[in-house]
């Protein structure tokens, strides 16, 4: 529970030194002094296993050829080469010098940074100016995207595979509170996910410190501004310096620090969940075996039955009980190894609506829960009178890896051992590869639980289910991981995202459901620039078994072997558990989002990146975000928790204007403001 992790956040507060522990030094990027990453993400940290010993992977040249470390030459013979990230001697210590082992961990496994994370940097002979409102007056910010692409911006990013301007906002971290404000970052926030295996460059020109003058530029970018700077980066930032030339950035005194990065590839991110996905499907095609431990008639005032069940789904990890030393079994080409099955439960819902001979055919949707949760919150009320009142039948398993049997587990990895963060992302694929054969087992006509006559006569009278009319909804976790099956799944086209987002290392800082673990870490790493560190490098190995990883896979480059899919985002203003921001940078990965004109604002926003319809359109085509507004307080803008006491993160769902318009989705397609205008105030 939350209180037994403040308790043992709580002791390592008091355990652990008030030193700011740093990495061991011995390969610390050069360009900024304050922390051994920094700036990061940022090619300095890619070698190639590919090349001669010694030498750099040239990410700046086209193809990505060797080239010597000493000169920054071409390698003779020339030979393309394949980046791997290596940070190994670069992660921080916790404050008793406990290192993060980056090769047990799996980061050298990825060939490039997150395309959906933050930019991290540091000044560290400059405060910034410590105000919730402005860090600069040409600094863009979530409520004016728009300035970052304006000539003026002191923040560029550069698309190097089309030469355009990236949109992007900007902010200082607050995590740590009022502590310690020397040592906060910048965090650069890309308005949307990035292209997966791109370089990217980033510039910083004429930004000004708290004083209200020019933050000093870093001496060894001085000295490659000047061109005097040496060793294989020289030919680097030429490179760079050039394709900044092109957006207008000029290489003199205005320019404070530039640097590029690499984001992963789309097989590296996403081969893993796809191949366990297409293994499980194909052995088993027809959904997993499973036992009947429980039926339930007259269960409540809306449900006819609940069916509790234990299928054996597909295993690919190396345990099938959570703990810090769970995998995926992968082999040698990294591709995870079908395991045998694991007992994985699930329940079934039947509202009274759909029993008879009479009843409309019931649409089959899945359920999915919230942080450390179950899948008995399937039998909320709400969903129950949802089910009843427009025919579903409800499907739910446990969303493994962030369930209820994981809390303990995830509060003693952070405890302990961070290089065990994987234990994480490689749980939640195995959570997904259980939903999908949940569902799978539903399918119409040969889905095993279809088949199953017994489950589907109620008293003599028939239930009515209808396996080809399926759809998903889910709520907070429910919707994170929710955006991530609705990538993948080949059985489910059209999904409802309740009070969902991505990435999580936007989401955790604003979220009082992290505020128990972000202690842990603050009481493990008392420096600020580490603890965001932390969750960039966490953020590279969530990314694939998160949205971040593939939602712009959702509608208009499917991923192999998956249909395009259609989803409706909901969210709520005043949420203290999943930012609107974070909703808001889902729905533009998707690459295909409009929203109504009428759509609630929280403060000052601007809206940038929706495709804006008049509040009459009926849209049929792409996704749709729809905020609501329940009168709580505008939000803090920076990144710390909303009021909880205001908290808007349970109302969407239970708005019968929401419900109403993710039941019209569902049953026709289309998409309609079932508000009339602003969606606020009418909760159920």
């Amino acid at each position: 529970s939350n209180c037994t992790i403040m308790m043992a956040a709580a002791l390592v507060l008091v355990a652990t030194s008030a030193a700011m522990a740093q990495a061991d030094g011995t390969n610390c990027d050069p360009l900024v002094s304050s922390a051994c990453l920094y700036p990061f993400p940022s090619d300095y940290w890619l070698s190639a296993s590919d090349c001669a010993d010694g030498d750099r992977c040239g990410t700046w040249l086209t193809p990505p050829a060797c080239v010597s470390a000493a000169t920054g030459l071409v390698s003779s013979p020339r030979a393309t080469c394949h980046a791997r990230v290596n940070i190994s001697t670069a992660l921080p210590l916790d404050n008793l010098n406990h290192p993060i082992d980056a090769l047990s961990g799996g980061w050298d496994e990825l060939d490039g940074f997150s395309p959906s994370s933050f930019i991290q940097v540091h000044f560290p002979d400059d405060l910034l100016a410590d105000t919730d409102i402005s860090i600069n007056f040409n600094s863009p910010r979530f409520w004016d995207m728009k300035a970052s692409l304006e000539p003026g911006s002191s923040t560029v990013l550069v698309d190097t595979s089309t030469g355009e301007l990236v949109p992007h906002w900007v902010e200082l971290d607050h995590s740590f509170g009022g502590r310690k404000p020397e040592r906060r970052p910048l965090l650069i926030w890309p308005s949307h996910r990035l292209k997966s295996g791109t370089r990217y460059i980033v510039a910083i020109r004429n930004l000004r410190n708290a004083q209200g003058t020019p933050v000093a530029t870093p001496k060894t970018f001085s000295e490659y501004v000047a061109g005097t700077g040496s060793g294989w980066r020289a030919a680097a930032f030429e490179e760079i310096f050039t394709s900044l030339k092109r957006v207008g950035v000029n290489r003199d005194s205005t320019l404070q620090l530039a640097w590029d990065f690499t984001t992963a590839s789309r097989v590296k991110l996403t081969s893993r969940l796809l191949f366990a996905r297409d293994d499980a499907l194909r052995r088993f095609p027809n959904g997993a075996q499973y036992q009947i431990i429980g039926v339930k008639n007259n269960f409540s005032e809306h449900i006819a039955r609940r069916i509790e069940g234990v299928m054996r789904a597909p295993l690919y990890l190396n345990q099938a009980a959570p703990g810090k030393s769970t995998r995926l079994v992968l082999n040698e080409q990294g591709t995870p190894v079908y395991q045998g099955t694991m007992p994985a439960t699930f329940e079934i819902l039947i509202p009274h609506s759909v029993v008879g001979a009479n009843a409309k055919p019931a649409r089959v949707v899945q359920y999915g829960h919230g942080l450390f949760g179950d899948k008995s919150e399937v039998e909320v009320s709400y969903l129950a009178e949802d089910a009843d009142r427009y025919g579903y039948i409800l499907i739910a398993s446990d969303w493994i890896g962030l369930a209820a049997l994981d809390e303990v587990f995830v509060a003693d990895m952070m405890l302990t051992d961070l290089s065990d963060f994987r234990m994480v992302p490689d749980r939640c694929t195995q959570g997904v590869i259980n939903a999908l054969m949940l569902m799978r087992m539903m399918k119409g006509p040969e889905g095993l639980l279809l088949k199953d006559k017994y489950l589907w006569q109620i008293d003599n009278e028939p239930v009515n289910v209808d396996g080809t009319l399926r759809s998903y909804f889910g709520n907070s976790q429910g919707g994170i991981m929710g955006s991530l099956y609705m990538s993948v799944s080949t059985d489910v086209e059209r999904g409802l995202i309740g009070v969902g987002g991505s990435p999580y290392a936007l989401l955790l800082p604003r979220s009082e459901d992290f505020s128990a673990f972000g202690e842990i870490i603050q009481g493990r790493y008392s420096d600020p620039l580490s603890v965001t560190t932390l969750l960039s490098i966490f953020q590279m190995l969530w990314d694939r078994a998160e949205p971040g990883g593939y939602i712009d896979g959702i509608t208009l480059d499917p991923l192999p072997g998956t249909p395009s899919h259609r989803v409706l985002f909901h969210y709520g203003l005043g949420d203290a558990q999943v930012s609107w921001l974070g909703c808001q940078t889902l729905a533009r990965g998707t690459g295909e989002i409009s929203m109504f004109e009428s759509n609630a604002r929280e403060g000052n926003e601007t809206f940038f990146g929706f495709n804006m319809v008049a509040d009459t359109t009926v849209i049929t085509k792409g996704n749709a975000i729809v905020g609501f507004d329940f009168g709580a307080p505008t939000v803090p803008f920076i990144n710390v928790p909303a009021d909880k006491r205001t908290d808007a993160h349970e109302k969407p769902r239970r708005n019968r204007n929401a419900q109403d318009m993710m039941n019209h989705f569902f049953v026709t397609g289309q998409i309609i403001n079932t508000c009339g205008g602003v969606c606020r105030n009418t909760t159920v």
